[in-house]
């Protein structure tokens, strides 16, 4: 039997005595209306609008980068959201260039793992997955 000891990981709410761990998060939403996601679009639109509403954190303490990935078809609709979004912030909080959201579009091609690794190697504004304590992805069809 093979018995593996992993060490924990460090609470994110006991970081009292050093800084805020940096945390990157990267959401790839809906990416074409045409087939063949065409079916799922509603479900892709309904995943994103809930983590837009309950997954983007508002804390002005947290150094949290959030980088959404969607398709050009859905920029209209989603770019007044994260702008609203980033706005509140800034009246909160001030400006910073952590603790935002990020709208990025991308072609239908490699999509979801194509995403990650955009921002895994800098090709989103300049971040860089080896700048963050921690990753998170999270896909709107899962």
């Amino acid at each position: 039997l093979l018995q593996l000891e992993v060490p924990p990981l460090p609470a994110l709410d006991d970081v009292s005595t050093k800084s805020k761990p940096k945390i990157l998060v990267t959401f790839t939403g809906p990416g074409s209306t045409t087939l063949p996601t065409k079916p799922k679009v509603k479900l892709y639109r309904l995943n994103l609008h809930y983590f837009l509403k309950y997954g983007v954190m508002h804390d002005c303490e947290a150094d949290i980068t959030t980088v959404i990935t969607i398709g050009q078809d859905f920029w209209d609709e989603y770019y007044p959201i994260v702008k609203a979004i980033n706005e509140k912030r800034l009246s909160r909080c001030g400006a910073s260039d952590t603790n935002r959201v990020l709208l990025v579009t991308r072609r239908n091609v490699c999509y979801d793992m194509e995403s990650v690794r955009m921002v895994f190697h800098g090709a989103v504004a300049g971040i860089h997955i080896d700048d963050f304590d921690y990753f998170v992805y999270l896909n709107c069809g899962v």
